[in-house]
C-alpha cells in the first residue's frame, strides 16, 4: 500500500472513531428556561409549539408581536392568547392585555411570579419558591421527587385525574381573595416593619421566600402606593386543579373529603371571567416546554389547561413582552459560529476538519522526489515523409501531377533562395542568365532545361516515366548547385 493511501486510511479511521465517541457520549443539556420557539433544550418550546400546531383543532401559532400590536391587529383579535413565562412584570402590558380580555378575548397566563398590579387587579397571589436547575439535574429517573396535580372533575373531563410532574417545576401556587375581604392588599402581600422582603403573610412562614430582587420589586410597588386597575366585580374564581396528596375522595359527589395532613392543598390552575372574556391562570410554566410534553402524561394536563379557554378560536402564543427576555436572549445569542460551537458534534467536526487540513498542509508541503524522464532527440522524418508521398504518386502512375508538384516546389525554392521568379516570361532571359551565373551552368543548357520542364508540366505532351525521372533529376541538380 502506498504511503499516501495509508495517510488517507488513517484519517478515515480517525473520523470514524471520533464520530462513534460523540455518538455514545452523554449529551449535556442547557436547563435555562427560555420558552423560545426555536430552542430545542428542555425548557425551550420548539417541540411544545410543534405539538400544539398539530394537536389544536382550531389552530395554533406563535407571534413576536407585543400585546399592544396584537390589540390593534384586526386579524389577530379573533384569537385566544397564551402567555408562558417565568414572571409577568410590565404594568403597561397588563393594561393592553386586559383591554383585549375585556373586549372578549380569552387569555391563559402561565407564570411562576407576577408583579403587584397584576395580582391587585385580578385578585390573586402567587406563593412558593422559584425553580432551581441544580435541584433537578442532581436527580435521575425515578429518583426525581414528584408532586401531585389533582384535576377536578368537569363535564368535559369527568372523574378525578392526578398528574405527577417533578416537584421542582410545580412549586408555586395561588391564593385568591375577593374585594369584600376586610384585609387590604398591602397586608396580603406581606410587607413587614423590619424591611425583610417576604412574599407571604404571617400564616405562611413555613414556605420559602422568593429571591430578594423579586421581593424588592413588590415592596417598592406597595410602598409607592400605586393604585391597581379597577377589578371587575364580582371576583369569582373557578378552581380547576390543586396540588397536594388526597387521602379520601367521594366519587358520588366528586368531592375531596380528606387531604394528607402533611400537605397543604393549594390551587395551581384557576379561571375567572373579566368583562366579555376569560382569564385562566396557571403556575406551572416549566411544563409548557419541551421537557413538559415529553415527561410522563403531562400532555393531557397541558391540553386540559388550554381547553379551559376553548371557544373554537385559534390559540396564539405571545413571546414579545418584558417577562420573556429569556426568549430574546436565546435568539440574539445565536451566531452561525457560536451555534456550531454550542453543539458538541458540530464543534468536534470543526476541530477535526481544521486538524485534517493542517496535517494535509504539513505533508504536502514536502517536495515530492520524482525520477526525471529521459527524452530521446526528436528524429527528422520529413525526408521519409516526402519519399513516401512520392512513392504513392509513382505507384499511382500520375506522372503529370507529380511533375507539377515538383515544379512548384522547385520554383518556390529558387524564388526563396535567389529572389528569381522563373515563371516571369517578361524577364525570362535576364532570369536565366542570373540563374546560370549562380549555379555555374551553361546559359543555353539552363534555358533549354527550364523550357522543357515547363512544357511537360503544362500537360502539352504525354509524360512518360523515363522523361519524368530526367526532369526531376534536372531540377534536383539545379537546386543542389545552391548548397
Amino acid at each position: 500500500m502506498k504511503g499516501r493511501n495509508i495517510y488517507f486510511l488513517g484519517i478515515a479511521i480517525l473520523v470514524v472513531v471520533v464520530v462513534l465517541m460523540q455518538f455514545h457520549s452523554v449529551r449535556k443539556f442547557n436547563w435555562k428556561p427560555t420558552f423560545a420557539t426555536k430552542d430545542k433544550e428542555p425548557f425551550g418550546c420548539c417541540l411544545f409549539d410543534s405539538l400544539m400546531r398539530k394537536s389544536i383543532p382550531s389552530g395554533y401559532d406563535v407571534t413576536d408581536k407585543t400585546f399592544y400590536q396584537i390589540k390593534n391587529d384586526s386579524t389577530l383579535k379573533n384569537s385566544n392568547l397564551l402567555v408562558v413565562t417565568e414572571r409577568l412584570v410590565a404594568d403597561d402590558e397588563m393594561t393592553d392585555l386586559l383591554e383585549m380580555v375585556d373586549s372578549g378575548m380569552n387569555v391563559t397566563l402561565v407564570a411562576m411570579a407576577v408583579e403587584y398590579h397584576w395580582m391587585a387587579t385580578l385578585g390573586f397571589q402567587i406563593y412558593g419558591r422559584y425553580f432551581s436547575v441544580d435541584e433537578l439535574v442532581n436527580y435521575t429517573g425515578d429518583e426525581i421527587p414528584k408532586g401531585n396535580i389533582n384535576w377536578m372533575p368537569t363535564k368535559q373531563y369527568p372523574g378525578l385525574r392526578t398528574f405527577n410532574p417533578p416537584l421542582m417545576v410545580m412549586s408555586p401556587y395561588f391564593r385568591f381573595y375577593t374585594p369584600d375581604e376586610s384585609e387590604d392588599f398591602e397586608a396580603v402581600v406581606g410587607t413587614s416593619d423590619d424591611d425583610t422582603e417576604t412574599y407571604f403573610d404571617e400564616g405562611d412562614s413555613d414556605y420559602e421566600d422568593l429571591p430578594e430582587e423579586v421581593a424588592e420589586n413588590i415592596v417598592t410597588e406597595v410602598e409607592a402606593n400605586v393604585p391597581p386597575l379597577p377589578r371587575k366585580e364580582p371576583v369569582e374564581w373557578t378552581y380547576h386543579a390543586y396540588n397536594g396528596t388526597i387521602e379520601e375522595y367521594d366519587e358520588t359527589t366528586n368531592e375531596i373529603t380528606q387531604w394528607d395532613r402533611l400537605d397543604k392543598p393549594e390551587v395551581v390552575v384557576a379561571s375567572r371571567s373579566y368583562g366579555k372574556g376569560k382569564v385562566v391562570v396557571c403556575t406551572t410554566p416549566l411544563l409548557f416546554t419541551n421537557f413538559g410534553v415529553l415527561y410522563g402524561d403531562n400532555v393531557d394536563y397541558l391540553m386540559r389547561v388550554l381547553s379551559i379557554m376553548d371557544n373554537g378560536k385559534p390559540i396564539l402564543r405571545a413571546t414579545n413582552f418584558e417577562g420573556a427576555m429569556g426568549n430574546y436572549e436565546y435568539q440574539e445569542a445565536q451566531s452561525p459560529l457560536k451555534f456550531f460551537l454550542n453543539q458538541s458534534p458540530l464543534k468536534w467536526a470543526i476541530y477535526l476538519t481544521l486538524a485534517t487540513i493542517l496535517l494535509f498542509m504539513i505533508f504536502t508541503a514536502k517536495r515530492r522526489q520524482r525520477a526525471i524522464p529521459v527524452y530521446e532527440k526528436p528524429v527528422n522524418r520529413q525526408v521519409e515523409f516526402a519519399k513516401l508521398i512520392g512513392t504513392l504518386y509513382f505507384q499511382k502512375g500520375d506522372h503529370l501531377d507529380l511533375l507539377q508538384k515538383k515544379y512548384k516546389f522547385f520554383a518556390e525554392t529558387v524564388r526563396r533562395l535567389t529572389g528569381i521568379d522563373i515563371d516571369d516570361d517578361t524577364e525570362r532571359s535576364e532570369n536565366v542568365q542570373q540563374l546560370a551565373s549562380l549555379t555555374g551552368m551553361d546559359k543555353a543548357e539552363m534555358e533549354r532545361s527550364l523550357k522543357a520542364i515547363r512544357h511537360y508540366a503544362s500537360g502539352a505532351e504525354k509524360l512518360t516515366e523515363q522523361i519524368l525521372h530526367i526532369y526531376i533529376d534536372k531540377m534536383d541538380e539545379i537546386l543542389s548547385k545552391f548548397d
